[in-house]
């Protein structure tokens, strides 16, 4: 089992345990996992913080000894410097946390993907259904209010992503060119 995200309130996240037991830390804990994650540096993601890099190695330190497990590797540098990265166990626990935030502050998802993509287009909704194919498969999403809307996605991706029917998705549209209209539509104008 790995370690989750349960919920987020008021600054404190409350984390599972991959042995079952419950505790508390504060946000910012998560907000330096993410740091990592973005910077590939714990120095970086300190900075961003405004903690010292002292303090941000303390708190993730703690955290691993409260989980029993590693959640970020370093990596020492040469001439360009040293890196760090996410252990998976890491990478599961932020995105639990991520997921929890969007439950406590709707809109978190869709402005977390807006912070890192260009794509300005995002569609909440949940997967209705799936039509697995041997190298593409068909997605069909409901979205609010009411309205579907169907992708196709690799069959490698679908799994990847564990795509079934009632997992919450955001569908982001990005499109160069994407016009359709009848001859109908011309002649009534």
């Amino acid at each position: 089992m790995k370690a989750s995200v349960l919920a987020v309130r008021s600054g404190r996240v409350i984390i599972r345990g991959p042995e079952g037991g419950d505790f508390e830390v504060r946000m910012r804990v998560l907000e330096l996992l993410d740091g990592v994650r973005r910077h590939g540096s714990l120095s970086m993601a300190c900075r961003e913080l405004g903690v010292t890099l002292k303090t941000g190695k303390s708190w993730i330190r703690s955290l691993e000894s409260r989980l029993g497990i590693p959640l970020v590797l370093g990596e020492r540098g040469g001439l360009g410097g040293g890196r760090s990265r996410l252990t998976e166990h890491a990478q599961h626990l932020l995105l639990s946390y991520y997921s929890a935030r969007s439950d406590a502050r709707p809109g978190f998802i869709v402005t977390l993907l807006e912070s890192h993509l260009s794509a300005r287009n995002l569609l909440l909704g949940r997967v209705k259904s799936v039509r697995e194919g041997d190298i593409v498969s068909l997605v069909e999403l409901d979205l609010d209010p009411g309205q579907t809307l169907k992708a196709l996605v690799t069959t490698d991706s679908m799994k990847r992503m564990n795509l079934r029917a009632g997992v919450r998705v955001v569908a982001v549209i990005k499109a160069t060119e994407a016009i359709v209209a009848s001859e109908d539509a011309f002649a009534r104008n």
